[in-house]
């Protein structure tokens, strides 16, 4: 039996294959076709970051004109290939509007019909089921290095095996409440709380909230820095220059917490100046159930004293006591 030879697609001089589509110089173009690639790498980059960063395309305005440039001496190169006109571009964008509308539609309709769903018991375990679960999965974790003895290993063998046993005890309790819980709970995703709203609702509004905050807070302390800065320069006694130089150097920090923060399923919290903790309803008020507290940052921490609030050190709990912290992701 003869083999099937795929086949292989010739590519005429002067055109080149990139990113699955075929492209060649216009008439008179000076840009080169790595020149070309990189343009247009950088070109999508830049608009893809301004999407959860729009300060950027006011940053990198030049470089972004510069590409544009660049990418307009090329053009596609497939046989017949002819790009959308104005009037169809603007009919698949009312059409794209129109889809919208209706999916909102549905999905207001929706939460009307499942506010009648509400169970405040069921609302509640799953609250429930969720901090049991990840407390759950903290402690098995520090079993398995008490167990293997990556954790502390300098520990005493007795002492050890007392912190294995009380892990193991911890770790059935949890799983005893994890199985008691599922059953009244089923589905998490499918849980309504008195508005009507599910889960994947709330998380897609505290995004949308969140993004909001984010960009303002970072357009003002990109408008502060310049300022503190200066006043900084301006300053020559001593206390002064102290007291302005921290302030320089809290206002850097935060707009490089805010501007790191990348990941468009990150902390969602309402808080103003940092990850909001903390748990409520869902009829999209900010301070209902948005944010409860205003921790100091992400990193992961511990204080197991009791210091009134939470600190300047970037991480959570620093404040002192215990609670849960919940992350409202997109996805999982």
């Amino acid at each position: 039996m003869l083999g099937v030879v795929p086949a292989t697609r010739v590519i005429p001089a002067g055109i080149i294959e990139h990113d699955g589509m075929l492209w060649k110089p216009r008439r008179g173009a000076t840009a080169s076709a790595e020149e070309f690639i990189a343009a247009r790498a950088l070109f999508i980059e830049l608009n893809n970051d301004a999407v959860w960063n729009p300060w950027v395309r006011e940053e990198r305005a030049a470089d972004i004109d510069e590409g544009a440039e660049v990418m307009s001496q090329w053009q596609r190169a497939e046989p017949g290939h002819r790009h959308l006109s104005l009037k169809q571009w603007e009919s698949r964008q009312e059409r794209r509007e129109r889809q919208q509308e209706q999916q909102r539609a549905k999905d207001e309709a929706r939460r009307d019909r499942d506010k009648a769903r509400y169970d405040e018991q069921r609302s509640t375990a799953r609250l429930r089921l969720i901090e049991v679960r990840s407390r759950l999965d903290f402690e098995i974790a520090e079993l398995a290095g008490f167990r293997e003895g990556t954790k502390y290993p300098a520990m005493e063998p007795k002492r050890r095996a007392n912190e294995i046993e009380e892990l193991e005890q911890k770790v059935e309790r949890l799983r005893a409440e994890v199985d008691r819980l599922t059953p009244i709970v089923d589905d998490p995703e499918d849980v309504v709380d008195q508005h009507g709203w599910l889960p994947r609702d709330r998380r897609e509004h505290t995004w949308w909230s969140y993004r909001l905050v984010r960009e303002r807070k970072v357009r003002d302390l990109k408008r502060q820095v310049p300022e503190l800065e200066a006043a900084l320069k301006a300053t020559t006694d001593r206390t002064e220059r102290r007291e302005r130089r921290a302030k320089l150097a809290e206002a850097t920090t935060r707009v490089t917490e805010f501007v790191n923060n990348t990941d468009t399923a990150g902390p969602m919290g309402g808080g103003m100046g940092g990850p909001g903790g903390g748990i409520g309803g869902g009829d999209g008020s900010m301070c209902h159930w948005m944010s409860a507290l205003d921790e100091a940052g992400c990193g992961a921490g511990v204080n197991l004293k009791e210091t009134g609030g939470p600190g300047n050190d970037g991480k959570i709990g620093s404040g002192g006591g215990y609670g849960g912290f919940y992350c409202f992701a997109l996805t999982p």
